[in-house]
């Protein structure tokens, strides 16, 4: 059942006041009586009523200035306001309404239209606190679940600091020996503590291949982790593009001349030199191109198509080799993922240089993708802007 309104009547005739609180009373409401406005307005101020009736001539202060006060306030501006008055014209009603008055009731009062005005008001601002209410209890929720987000972001932040200052601390922890046992292992292919056999050296190279390949997967975890954490730097400058190429193609010629590879190299003409970190380029190339000679087959192929498209430099990488999964793709370029392929386990992981690669890419401005086909073969391609994104990076 619905708790009975307080409705404030605010009339200066004593007559017109006594008639409007039985009405109200019979009802079924709680009648509040204001003989004037300075007094209605007090009344509002100690508890604000949920309707309020509101005679429009009295002295002192008459009904339009009361409804003014009422209109300008943020905490009364909802409540619903019939204007009463004797005079029943036009320009009073307009005046009212515009003033923000809910409803208007002539003198003497007609109880069914006076009950029906009534019921119409208290209805809307019944419809109105449950709006409030509502909304307070959204904007609750909404702080609750703000105040968690930020708790949890707190805790994911801190969880991936702790991470990376893992992958770093533990990265630097390897490094120390791995290098001691590369640097052995050229001592002793080098011969510099005497002479080996052929078993011997067969062991030494796998000893330094594996270091190598080991050190280099820590390099990446290094750089990965500097990535994630915002502190890997470009160091931008003006470079040739295929000065860059053939100095990373002088790099992979060995391990592709070991198993017959034919590597075609292609490069548009016009190409202008452009703004790039260059260590940083060839490391992508280095990782493409190890990767493509890694996965394809003896006396395969792998091409590399360099272009000019508007303000970028297109890189597009092409083997011959196992091709990936359509379903891998999607995961291919995601650090510690791993693809599940059946001629895959004949090779050795691509680990986290692709996830390097796309990372240090999009650092640059650019974008990367893959075009596989399973058993055939794969196209990696990527772009980059002619110029940094942020010209201020240069130097």
């Amino acid at each position: 059942m619905t708790n009975p309104a307080r409705v404030l009547i605010v009339e200066d005739k004593k007559t017109s006041r006594d008639i409007l609180n039985e009405r109200v009373n019979a009802l079924g409401h709680i009648s509040i009586p204001a003989e004037n406005g300075l007094s209605a307005l007090a009344q509002i101020r100690e508890q604000p009523p949920d309707l309020i009736l509101l005679d429009i001539m009295m002295p002192e202060m008459d009904g339009y200035e009361v409804l003014c006060h009422l209109k300008d306030s943020a905490s009364w501006r909802h409540i619903p306001v019939i204007m009463i008055s004797a005079i029943d014209d036009m320009k009073s009603i307009i005046r009212c309404i515009e003033k923000g008055a809910d409803d208007y009731l002539t003198k003497p009062y007609n109880p069914v239209l006076l009950k029906a005005r009534i019921g119409s008001c208290l209805m809307k601002k019944r419809l109105h606190d449950q709006e409030e209410q509502y909304r307070h209890l959204l904007e609750k929720k909404v702080q609750e679940k703000t105040s968690d987000l930020q708790k949890t972001n707190i805790a994911l932040e801190k969880a991936y600091r702790l991470k990376s200052e893992f992958l770093a601390t533990m990265s630097h922890e390897l490094r120390t020996p791995l290098n001691a046992i590369i640097g052995f292992a050229e001592v002793l292919k080098d011969g510099l503590v005497g002479p080996i056999n052929d078993e011997q050296r067969e062991y030494v190279d796998d000893i330094y291949s594996s270091g190598k390949h080991l050190l280099n997967m820590i390099n990446n975890v290094l750089d990965i982790s500097k990535i994630e954490a915002g502190k890997l730097e470009l160091k931008y400058e003006e470079i040739c593009v295929k000065e860059t190429i053939d100095d990373v193609l002088n790099t992979v010629s060995g391990i592709a001349n070991k198993k017959n590879i034919t590597i075609k190299n292609t490069i548009q003409s016009d190409i202008p030199t452009f703004v790039v970190d260059q260590l940083k380029l060839k490391q992508i190339l280095f990782n493409l191109l190890s990767n493509a000679i890694k996965f394809t087959p003896k006396n395969g192929n792998v091409c590399i198509d360099t272009t000019l498209k508007d303000l970028y430099v297109q890189f597009a990488i092409a083997d011959t080799g196992i091709g990936i999964k359509q379903e891998d793709i999607e995961k291919i370029f995601e650090a510690f993922s791993q693809v599940d392929s059946s001629l895959a386990r004949n090779y050795e992981g691509a680990g986290l240089s692709l996830a390097l690669t796309k990372r240090l890419v999009e650092l640059h401005g650019g974008e990367i993708w893959v075009e596989s086909f399973y058993g055939k073969g794969s196209t990696f391609t990527f772009i980059l802007p002619l110029r940094p994104p942020n010209q201020k990076e240069m130097g």
